[in-house]
């Protein structure tokens, strides 16, 4: 065996030593960089917006979840990269592993293969000079014999050699496929670095433009909501400042959020100072004033932490009573006579000891008295009477008609109690007169 046999399994070793230090060299760092995206509360704030700016946010709403999704999928993507890498990187390494580990015993085996095939030469020459010098017979044959035995041991060491060169050679190929498989996996990575990166510029160019958007509609509505507050206007005030609060939720919009909060904050404590003045006035006995400066509270300041109070305030039974009063005198006046009535007579009823039921039961008696109140109410019980008494009669003819004269004895008596001295209730008791009897 010539002694450049040995060449290909050194070299084997030599190339397995690069390709495992390449393998060794970490890759390269993610250029994706993390930017949070709105969850587009902000088209909240863009429900008065004009024309032109609506559409302006309402696309670069649009753009943003476009371009967030986008993405989302390439950093997918560059993660689904990074696993196949990892994986072909862990392959690569493995294989290079088995090589190196099999490249030892392939030398020691051409090592053998080597001493194998000088001990059969050797043999061979043994075997020429004891021929050559007519030796016995039996010596000639001993060294036949041991010159065939060295040459079938020459043969089984040459053959194992060359089966593990051909193992190494094999483990070599695969380790070198596996590493060609790892650096396509680095190029996949890298072009899914790539398009992240780019996804992510994107993301935040969309950002940004929603922000530009927003903050126009941001900062019209912060400025109607202080014009509304200096008017006094405290219920507009409050829509547009939370419709602020509500739609500035990312960092960029930040500003316009924390000075609406504080916008608000003063809505508030002007509601508990008028909260405090019907308090205070309650105290001091002021009951008129107490229930002014309350449903001052619930009509202006609604939505206000206040307006709990302000309701709590009202149902104490003298307030309670003042109100009552005051929503059946405002009836009073609106000549909304049968309301009014009704809004009395509940006074009373659930007010029956208080100053304002007293003034309730004497304002109750001076309408029985007024003929001009008399005559209203009179009007609107035939107008009660024509919408619904001419109904009643054609259901109950129809109950008599078919058999049903309970049914019909029950609405005809409706009739009556509703408009007892109308045509109808004429009608109805003739009809009342006609029907059987009822059943004991």
């Amino acid at each position: 065996m010539d002694a450049h046999a040995h060449t290909p399994v050194r070299s084997l070793l030599a190339a397995a030593c690069v390709a495992a230090a390449v393998l060794s060299t970490p890759p390269p760092a993610s250029a994706g960089e993390t930017i949070t995206i709105g969850t587009g509360a902000g088209r909240e704030g863009i429900k008065d917006a004009g024309p032109s700016v609506g559409v302006d946010v309402a696309r670069a709403a649009d753009d943003v979840a476009r371009a967030g999704e986008a993405a989302r999928m390439a950093a997918e993507e560059l993660a689904r990269a990074v696993a196949v890498e990892q994986a072909a990187r862990d392959r690569a390494q493995a294989a290079q592993r088995a090589a190196d580990q099999a490249v030892p015993y392939a030398d020691q085996a051409e090592d053998e293969a080597v001493q194998a095939e000088a001990d059969a030469q050797e043999a061979a020459r043994q075997l020429t000079l004891i021929a050559a010098s007519r030796a016995e017979p039996g010596t000639v044959a001993q060294a036949r014999l041991r010159s065939a035995e060295a040459n079938s041991a020459a043969a089984v060491a040459r053959a194992a050699a060359d089966a593990a060169r051909a193992d190494v050679e094999s483990r070599w190929r695969a380790a070198n496929e596996a590493s060609q498989a790892y650096w396509q996996a680095c190029a996949a990575r890298a072009n899914a670095e790539t398009g992240s990166a780019l996804a992510a510029n994107d993301r935040a160019a969309a950002m940004s433009a929603y922000n530009a958007a927003m903050a126009v509609v941001l900062g019209r509505d912060l400025k109607a909501g202080e014009a509304a507050l200096q008017s006094e206007d405290y219920s507009a005030a409050f829509r547009r400042l939370t419709a602020v609060t509500a739609a500035a939720r990312n960092e960029a919009t930040s500003g316009f959020a924390e000075r609406a909060r504080t916008l608000i904050q003063k809505i508030e404590d002007v509601a508990a100072g008028k909260l405090g003045e019907a308090r205070l006035r309650k105290l001091r006995g002021d009951d008129p004033g107490a229930l002014a400066a309350a449903r001052e509270v619930l009509e202006r300041f609604a939505f206000s932490r206040a307006a709990e109070g302000a309701r709590a305030l009202l149902a104490d039974p003298r307030l309670a009573a003042l109100s009552g009063l005051a929503e059946a005198e405002e009836l009073d006046r609106a000549r909304s006579y049968s309301e009014a009535i009704a809004a009395y007579r509940e006074l009373v009823r659930s007010h029956p000891e208080s100053v304002p039921a007293f003034k309730a039961r004497l304002r109750l008696e001076a309408m029985a008295k007024d003929p001009t109140i008399a005559a209203v109410l009179k009007e609107a019980a035939d107008k009660a009477a024509d919408a619904s008494c001419p109904g009643w009669l054609i259901m109950a003819r129809n109950y008599r008609d078919n058999g049903r004269p309970e049914e019909a004895r029950e609405l005809l008596r409706k009739v009556i109690a509703s408009s007892p001295d109308s045509d109808y209730a004429r009608e109805a008791g003739r009809m009342l007169e006609e029907l059987p009897a009822a059943k004991s």
